[in-house]
């Protein structure tokens, strides 16, 4: 996943590339009753890559920044979640027409 995010260093705004990894939540074991074994592992969004956009050069985030980042990331997922919910249900409509 790819997104841009504004910084802002030495009173200077800095536009940077983000670029970050998606890993969904995954069900923990379970024994043959059912019953869990392995607690259950949580969705994860992970930083790859953050480049200046201006100069492709790399940039190392503060650790608010890289918050920053992991909500950008997040809400892109969201709205792509949310486009692709809408599409099929018109296309849900159409079919019923």
């Amino acid at each position: 996943m790819k997104t841009t995010i504004t910084i802002e260093r030495d009173d200077q705004e800095i536009e940077v590339g983000i670029t970050g990894r998606y890993t969904p939540p995954c069900k923990g074991g379970r024994d043959r009753h059912g019953f869990q074994s392995e607690p259950d592992d949580p969705a994860e969004m992970e930083i790859e890559d953050a480049k200046v956009v201006e100069t492709g050069a790399d940039i190392e985030l503060t650790d608010k920044e890289m918050d920053q980042a992991e909500e950008a990331l997040w809400e892109q997922l969201e709205d792509a979640r949310t486009d692709y919910i809408v599409a099929r249900a018109a296309a849900r409509r159409e079919d019923w027409r």
